[in-house]
């Protein structure tokens, strides 16, 4: 990084609005490489670079200290990008990330029992921040929002979509199964009103499972999942012919032959000629 400039309290900014804590703690807890966000405009004034519009940088611009008033002089120097710029302690303040302290910044790992939202590194920058106001800004921490059961189905299935995805890149075998069981538990939690109002989809879904359960040569556990998919969908094709393949591979054809002949009378339309030679086995 290369000392371009210094901060400069202009558009309005007041450079005497010091944060109760930092003004109590000195600043000197503020540490190299924390995250910090300016109050000022930030201005070049580096010899030869006096002025350079492309080196002005606004109010709020996001830096890390560099150097502490101890090693430079009596002033912060933040690093924004390359270019480091020389700034008072109270022209800037201290990103509050989470899981960093809330008074040094440091990674802090002790939590606010109350509000779940300020984090510390001790007790001591805790108490701190009690006295130096964090107790009337403390407020209970709402409960943490349970997603309804539709809604928590639904989250469960996308879930396990990820892991299909990412077992077909690997190409494991085990991965696919284990992401089929997480789509079964997906759809054993759907809630019957779910059910009744998105029966196509659960079919197309049900189908899904079965038919990749079947693709494994699990046939049997497949069995469920697809008569559940001629049941949602009585009309599907699609459902029927893996419903009757499975109970084929299963070795009951009179089976195959019974589902597959309930569905012409149901009117089921084949998509592909071939699919007719379950009648005719």
């Amino acid at each position: 990084p290369v000392l371009v400039g210094v901060g400069s309290a202009v558009l309005g900014m007041s450079a005497g609005s010091v944060s109760s804590s930092l003004a109590v703690l000195g600043m000197a807890c503020v540490p190299v490489g924390a995250w910090v966000r300016t109050r000022v405009v930030l201005e070049a004034d580096a010899a030869g670079l006096e002025g350079r519009s492309d080196l002005r940088l606004p109010i709020g611009t996001r830096g890390q200290v560099h150097e502490t008033p101890d090693a430079n002089g009596g002033v912060f120097s933040i690093a924004v990008g390359m270019n480091v710029y020389d700034i008072q302690a109270d022209e800037f303040e201290i990103e509050r990330l989470e899981g960093t302290c809330a008074l040094c910044a440091l990674p802090g790992t002790l939590r606010c029992s109350r509000c779940r939202a300020a984090f510390y590194c001790g007790r001591e920058h805790q108490s701190a921040d009690w006295r130096l106001g964090h107790r009337h800004g403390c407020k209970p921490a709402a409960p943490s929002r349970q997603p309804p059961p539709s809604e928590a189905s639904e989250l469960a299935w996308l879930a396990a979509a990820k892991l299909w995805l990412c077992a077909l890149r690997e190409s494991s075998s085990e991965g696919l199964e284990a992401a089929l069981a997480e789509f079964a538990r997906a759809l054993d939690a759907t809630p019957l009103a779910f059910r009744a109002a998105h029966a196509q989809l659960l079919a197309r879904r049900h189908l899904f499972l079965g038919a990749s359960l079947l693709d494994l040569g699990k046939a049997s556990s497949a069995l469920a999942s697809l008569r559940l998919a001629v049941e949602l969908a009585p009309a599907d094709a699609a459902a029927v012919v893996e419903y009757s393949l499975a109970l084929e591979q299963q070795g009951d054809l009179e089976g195959a032959r019974a589902v597959a002949r309930e569905a012409v009378a149901r009117g089921v339309q084949w998509r592909n000629e071939w699919q007719v030679h379950l009648l005719l086995l």
